[in-house]
């Protein structure tokens, strides 16, 4: 008798630890982290069609950082080019400006392609208002970013990029 009383009290604290890990896991998940596949070679070669992405939603994004965020109704990947208030121009070599200074490509951050202009996309110069950023692709040629959606609002980055998972080789 006293056998059945110890397997039923293990059998409870193994089984409220489970609901407590579990409802911990969750909540992460839900609140502070987020876990999103990529659909789009837009940020080449940090991040690949078909990566698994973790992300910290409470991270105030700044300026370079790499973002998952919505735009059009799908979920995007970007890295924040500017912030407000800022006007943004391209210039007609393909140069970003920012507040009329030419934000150069840098190859030790992994920014390799010009920025250019986009038919159909927006408008030049483009003034980023509060609350709102400019976001770029890193492989600027086919990225789908602000050049061609505008400035993207804080409420629709989902948050910071901070690992990668190159699912290929899972």
């Amino acid at each position: 008798m006293h056998e059945k009383k110890e397997i039923r009290k293990r059998l409870l604290r193994t089984g409220l630890r489970t609901v407590i890990f579990v409802l911990f896991t969750w909540l992460s998940l839900t609140f502070i982290f987020g876990i999103g596949i990529t659909e789009s070679d837009d940020m080449y070669p940090a991040v690949r069609a078909g990566d698994v992405i973790l992300y910290y939603r409470l991270a105030e994004p700044r300026m370079q950082d790499a973002v998952i965020y919505e735009a059009e109704g799908e979920t995007r990947v970007g890295r924040i080019q500017a912030c407000e208030p800022s006007l943004i121009g391209i210039s007609d070599d393909g140069e970003l400006t920012v507040d009329g200074r030419i934000q150069p490509v840098q190859e030790r951050r992994g920014l390799f392609f010009d920025t250019y202009k986009v038919e159909g996309g927006v408008r030049y110069p483009l003034m980023i208002s509060h609350g709102e950023y400019f976001i770029l692709g890193d492989k600027r040629d086919t990225s789908f970013d602000s050049r061609r959606c505008g400035a993207v609002r804080r409420k629709s980055i989902k948050g910071k990029i901070f690992m990668i998972l190159r699912r290929r080789a899972i």
